[in-house]
């Protein structure tokens, strides 16, 4: 019997490169095939990150809910697949630039590909490594000094952003 649903929970991490530090997001999935091959799926995420440039050191944290769609080369819950998906996040975070520090909030707007394989294990259960590719754009929300005593509570310059991202991933299905 074909399982047409799974829920899938996932970490995902970007190796330290240049002046990120740490990224990593963890995520919680439902998906559902919807045609031979063809699922889609709506994701609720945890990310977490250090930015350290040496005089400017940043560290967030947020939530991102999104949606998505995946193909399955073997057209049903298994095998190889690839996907895209679009996600709102919303990030706290703290900066320091000394003598200057403070903290704020940013909205942005992901979207990305991926491409991974799901392993059966058993009936009810898989196994999923992935890669995910892709941007965001969005900005700062607000922001506030914290730091010299002089500045505090002040609001500081919001900015504008656009990155790009690469994580590999893992995740353990359940299937029914």
């Amino acid at each position: 019997m074909a399982q047409n649903n799974s829920l899938n929970l996932a970490i995902a991490a970007t190796p330290p490169i240049g002046d990120l530090k740490k990224g990593t997001v963890t995520m919680l999935e439902y998906e559902h095939m919807v045609s031979p091959g063809w699922s889609i799926f709506a994701r609720g995420s945890s990310l977490s990150y250090k930015w350290d440039e040496g005089n400017y050191v940043e560290e967030g944290d947020g939530k991102a809910f999104g949606a998505g769609f995946r193909y399955y080369f073997n057209r049903k819950l298994e095998g190889m697949y690839v996907g895209g998906a679009l996600s709102r996040f919303d990030v706290d975070w703290t900066y320091n630039e000394y003598p200057y520090a403070g903290k704020g909030n940013s909205k942005n707007i992901q979207w990305g590909a991926e491409a991974g394989y799901r392993f059966r294990l058993g009936n009810n259960f898989s196994i999923t490594p992935g890669l995910n590719i892709g941007q965001w754009a969005g900005g700062s929300s607000s922001c506030t000094y914290t730091e010299p005593s002089g500045f505090r509570g002040r609001a500081c310059d919001q900015e504008s952003s656009l990155g790009f991202y690469s994580a590999v991933s893992v995740g353990l299905n359940f299937m029914f």
